[in-house]
């Protein structure tokens, strides 16, 4: 089983900074394992100081992704270390691009967005 990347706190949420985050997601496919990933911006990381629950789900999650220039320049000067800010948009055309390729039959989930924009 494909170990977790390391995680750094950015006000309290876990963000795990690793070179391959569609790599390591298809490793977990591969393996049947089903994995929530969050793609973190600042916004949302305000948004969890303020609602538990929400800070509780991200917390949860197996992957959670620098989506954000904020987030990504905080970890930046808390590594003094290069970190890629990786859009989720970026990850879910790079993950379906390889899931493409390989044929593999997995069952991919997107949630968010208002009504009717995955129609669109």
């Amino acid at each position: 089983m494909s170990k977790s990347p390391e995680a750094f706190s950015v006000l309290g949420i876990p963000v795990h900074v690793m070179t391959n985050y569609p790599g390591w997601l298809l490793e977990c496919l591969q393996q049947g394992r089903g994995t929530h990933v969050v793609t973190l911006n600042a916004e949302m990381t305000m948004q969890a100081e303020r609602n538990k629950f929400l800070a509780q789900t991200i917390k949860n999650a197996e992957l959670v992704i620098p989506d954000g220039a904020g987030v990504v320049l905080y970890l930046r000067w808390l590594l003094w270390q290069k970190v890629q800010r990786f859009p989720g948009i970026e990850l879910a055309e790079k993950l379906l691009q390889e899931l493409g390729q390989h044929k593999t039959g997995a069952k991919i989930f997107f949630y968010g967005a208002a009504p009717g924009v995955a129609a669109k």
